[in-house]
């Protein structure tokens, strides 16, 4: 229909179109008329077809679902389908928020995810220990029965915001100094040339030696730059 311009914008002609449409395929009219709309308003590109997938859920509320979300897993479509892996609920949640304040979030230690995650398995999800040259060995269930990294770095992404992690991991002060925002500019507070002026010192990588005698060093220069 789309393609018959300007036919296609004339009242009367589109309903005619539609109504054509209808008998042909046997859905309704509110349905075309739906897509033209999605059509025409997303520039007239195919993907503005796409399903709106921003207006589905409740925003600010948590999901509780009674089965496993997402793409199915391989394992449980070749191998066996009780192989589907464990559903994220509120208990697991928590699990997930003691071990990422416990481990992930500790101030100068940054820890990776990885490592987060084989502890948080250690810690609530052995279900028992053996001895191995003296050394206790937790025992961990099969991957399908534990929730999977790619879970708990989800958890990390939805839950815990860039500033916190950061915060958190490196420190306020670490922080304010080589990762928040600058937001403006300083020249926005000048009205005019030579109003404001920046000032900053470093100690250069190069040695000084006496114009007298060379192999007497003098030391390091400082280099401001104004």
């Amino acid at each position: 229909m789309v393609e018959f311009e300007p036919n296609i914008f004339e009242p009367t002609e589109r309903y005619q179109m539609i109504n054509k449409a209808c008998s042909e395929t046997g859905k309704g009219k509110n349905l075309f008329y739906k897509y033209l709309r999605y059509y025409w308003t997303g520039g007239k590109m195919v993907n503005a077809l796409l399903p709106r997938f921003r207006k589905c859920g409740k925003p600010g509320e948590k999901k509780n679902p009674t089965k496993k979300m997402g793409r199915p897993r391989e394992t449980k479509k070749s191998v066996n389908p009780e192989m589907e892996g464990v559903v994220v609920n509120a208990g697991i949640r928590k699990i997930f928020d003691k071990a990422i304040r416990d481990i992930y979030l500790k101030v100068d230690r940054r820890d990776s995810v990885k490592f987060t995650y084989i502890q948080m398995l250690k810690q609530y999800f052995a279900i028992d220990m053996e001895i191995r040259n003296k050394v206790e060995i937790p025992i961990i269930p099969p991957e399908y029965k534990v929730p999977s990294i790619a879970q708990l770095r989800y958890h990390i992404r939805t839950h815990f915001p860039r500033h916190k992690r950061l915060v958190a991991r490196e420190g306020e002060v670490t922080f304010n100094r080589d990762f928040r925002p600058l937001l403006g500019s300083e020249t926005r507070k000048a009205t005019g040339p030579g109003q404001i002026f920046e000032v900053d010192a470093t100690v250069a990588d190069v040695y000084l030696v006496s114009s007298i005698d060379p192999n007497q060093i003098i030391g390091r220069p400082v280099v401001y730059m104004l």
